[in-house]
Order: structure tokens, then sequence, then C-alpha cells
């Protein structure tokens, strides 16, 4: 399965990256919306949160063979 990788990864520091919080949104409108929420939050604190919005319903990987889970292209 491919790593995540960001070019504008603020924390390399494990203990830092452990305070991150990934919020997954169902489509572009739903992001902005977690965006404005966020700007309340100062500089600092909004880097520790990252907005992902997908575009289907998220694939329930309780009883999925691996192979079909490397295959989605909504999250590599």
């Amino acid at each position: 399965m491919a790593k995540f990788h960001n070019d504008n990864l603020k924390y390399n520091d494990f203990v830092v990256i452990k305070l991150c919080t990934l919020i997954p949104t169902e489509g572009d409108s739903a992001k902005t919306l977690f965006m404005m929420g966020l700007s309340i939050l100062s500089a600092e604190s909004r880097d520790l949160y990252g907005v992902f919005p997908h575009q289907r319903k998220l694939m329930d990987v309780k009883d999925v063979k691996e192979e079909k889970i490397t295959k989605n292209k909504q999250i590599q």
C-alpha cells in the first residue's frame, strides 16, 4: 500500500504527529465547512488538523480481503 506523502509536512517529530487529526469529509462542501470551523483555532493548532474530502462512501474494510483494499483508488 502506498504511504502518505505530503510536501508541506511541517512536523517530523513522531510525538507531535501523534497529536495530529485527519478529518475525512464527504465532498468539497463539507471540507469547506470544516475549514471554516478550524479558522477559529490559532495557526499553530490549525497545523495539527488535516481535512480530506472523499468523493464516495468509504469502504468498510472489516470483512474485505487485503487485495481489494490495496486496489481501492479512493485512499492509497
